[in-house]
This record gives structure tokens, sequence and C-alpha cells, in this order.
């Protein structure tokens, strides 16, 4: 059985709590304040939201940011718009992820920024294992797409990292290797505690 909760975002495989993607990736340090930080992460939410919204409906409604979407999605053709911002699930390794954007030849994800590469190569390595093994097919398109205020800038990610999908399946086999222990010590902790605790009744 899948489940995922969208309040909390986490997810589930036959009752067991499997990591998404975005927490199977290296982290990135922050050198912003937290105003700057936040204003940078509202902004996000509401440019794949306004994304979102014009892929259910096709409606740009005078949107600028939109309007040069739908003009990139008619220049490239990346066929047929399977699902956008689903949770994909993979039973083989136990992890789950929410791709922005899978097209019948290509997956897309779009960013603030470009970034690091390399980070931005293990997501959609990620999302393509996913793709493949719910039936959606795999391929080594992978693009970033960042909107500049002004036009769509494209990113292929894949050309320059073409190890990423065993890369990014050796971050899994290090959580789930890991996990466990570190389960198992958060448990004999808690009953060394309760022991000291006894103890310390006597």
């Amino acid at each position: 059985m899948l489940e995922y909760n969208e309040e909390t975002r986490v997810h589930y495989i036959d009752g067991i709590k499997v990591p998404s993607v975005s927490q199977l990736l290296p982290r990135d340090e922050v050198w912003v304040d937290d105003e700057t930080y936040e204003a940078a992460r509202l902004d996000g939410i509401d440019r794949h939201s306004r994304i979102e919204r014009y892929l259910d409906t096709g409606d740009t409604n005078f949107d600028l940011m939109l309007e040069k979407f739908a003009e990139l999605v008619d220049k490239r053709k990346p066929g047929k718009l399977l699902l956008h911002e689903q949770p994909l699930f993979s039973r083989n390794h136990m992890f789950c992820g929410k791709p922005d954007m899978l097209w019948e030849s290509e997956t897309w994800d779009q960013k603030r920024s470009f970034g690091r590469s390399v980070k931005h190569a293990l997501q959609l390595a990620a999302y393509d294992i996913l793709r493949e093994e719910n039936g959606y097919g795999s391929n080594n398109e992978w693009w970033v797409a960042v909107w500049d205020g002004e036009e769509w800038k494209m990113r292929d990610v894949f050309k320059k990292y073409q190890d990423s999908r065993e890369w990014f399946l050796t971050l899994v086999r290090f959580y789930w290797y890991y996990a466990p222990k570190q389960r198992t010590r958060r448990v004999d902790e808690k009953e060394d505690q309760l022991r000291e605790e006894g103890k310390t009744q006597e």
C-alpha cells in the first residue's frame, strides 16, 4: 500500500516510512538571512502554483511567465504531459518523489536559479528511476527550467552527469544501511534511560 500525507509530507510504502528525494540529496549551506530566505521560498511556491494552474487548465490568464512557458512547451515539443506534482513511489529501492513535470520524452524541474547542476542531476536521476518503475519510461532528457523575469532558460543536467542514476542509488543504499542502526540506537538509548530512571526510583 502506498500512502502520502500532504500535510506532513511523510511517505509510506506498505506501512514503512520511506525517504523523499529531497531528504536523500546532499544539503546546501544557506548563506542568506532568514528574511531573504523566506522571501525566496515563498516566491518559489508562487511560481510552482502558477505553473500547476496552467498545466491543469491551459489558461495563462495574461500572466507573462505562463505565456512564455506555453511558448517554451510549443518550441521544445516534449510530448504529452504524463503527470506533474504527483507523488511516485519505488518499491524496488524504497524511496519516493514528487516530480515537477514528466513529459512523454523529457523530465523538467523548475528552479529559481541554475545553482549546482550536479545536485539537480541527482534529483532528476531519481525522478527518472521513479518514472521507469511506474511505467512512464526512462529517458536522458533531464532539464532544469529557470524563469529570469523575461524568458525561460533551460539547462540539460544529464549530459555532464551521466552516471547520476547510480550515484543517487548509492545515496539510497547509504540511507537504508544507516537508518535501521540509528533507529536501533535510539531504542537502546530509550531503554537505557528507562533503566536508569528505575534505579533512581529504587
